[in-house]
């Protein structure tokens, strides 16, 4: 805060605007959920509904986190994470699969390991869980934009901002 003749300023720090989040799942309401709520947050969602799509995202623009499901067929998952794992800027990636038991929940586990995932979440999983999640790992507050926009209220997810509703 600065002071000038009895004014008080408050001084913003400069941002590189709102963080930018792939989010990759092929369920596409899950997909449309996820972006959604993050849109409703401040953080600018890019979707996917393929690691195709996605690979073309994550090499193409500025990224700042990946949420990606990784039960995709062999060839697509290993092509996906090698495309993370490639990236001149590397990003952290939250992984979401499926809460089953037994020896097909520890591969998928495995799999989030491929993919250098810095967080796995199991569905289902909350709307709070998601965004600490992403807070955590984010430098940045979506809040803190250069051109002093605060994000939009939502009105359009208000089961799932306050995290009373899991997300398959």
């Amino acid at each position: 805060m600065a002071s000038h003749g009895g004014l008080k300023m408050y001084l913003r720090p400069l941002a590189l605007g709102r963080p930018r989040i792939v989010v990759v799942d092929q369920d596409r309401p899950t997909l449309a959920q996820l972006c959604g709520l993050l849109q409703s947050k401040g953080y600018i969602a890019l979707g996917a509904g393929a690691p195709v799509a996605a690979s073309q995202m994550v090499q193409h623009q500025r990224v700042d986190l990946v949420l990606t499901a990784i039960a995709f067929p062999e060839e697509e998952r290993r092509a996906w994470a090698a495309t993370l794992s490639r990236l001149d800027v590397p990003v952290p990636v939250v992984a979401m699969c499926e809460a089953s038991g037994g020896v097909h929940a520890l591969d998928l586990f495995d799999t989030a390991n491929e993919f250098g995932a810095a967080a796995v979440l199991r569905r289902p999983f909350t709307a709070s869980v998601l965004l600490q999640t992403i807070a955590d790992l984010l430098p940045s507050s979506p809040t803190c934009d250069t051109a002093g926009e605060q994000p939009p209220a939502s009105t359009d997810w208000p089961a799932l901002i306050d995290g009373s509703t899991a997300i398959h």
